[in-house]
């Protein structure tokens, strides 16, 4: 191979590690919930109903677990009797525009 293409090849492989080292080292943010429904509510970080993430009473706000900077995120709320109340998909764009806060209304949950 010739010298130019090593380094590039070199290049390449710096760049892609560099990148994937970013990735991994990001640590997210810590997401603050506001429940203004009436309602006990759980969090839950995607759709397994065992990653719940907070329980939330009426009218608290309250900070959660941290959601990683990618592209799209799933936040799951349910009642005590796990019945899915409001399921959302949030990008890391609109969590930082809204100020890493989700607010539950009671439109949301059809209250």
């Amino acid at each position: 191979m010739s010298r130019r293409i090593v380094n590039l090849v070199v290049l390449l492989a710096l760049m892609i590690s560099s990148l994937l080292t970013a990735v991994a080292c990001d640590p997210g943010a810590e997401i603050t919930y506001v429940n203004q429904t009436n309602q006990r509510i759980g969090v839950y970080l995607g759709d397994n109903p065992k990653n719940r993430d907070l329980i939330l009473e009426p009218q608290e706000t309250r900070e959660g677990g941290t959601i990683k900077a990618v592209w799209q995120d799933v936040v799951v709320f349910r009642n005590d009797q796990g019945e899915v109340l409001y399921r959302m998909e949030i990008t890391w764009d609109e969590l930082e525009r809204q100020g890493y806060r989700i607010v539950i209304t009671p439109k949301m949950i059809g209250q």
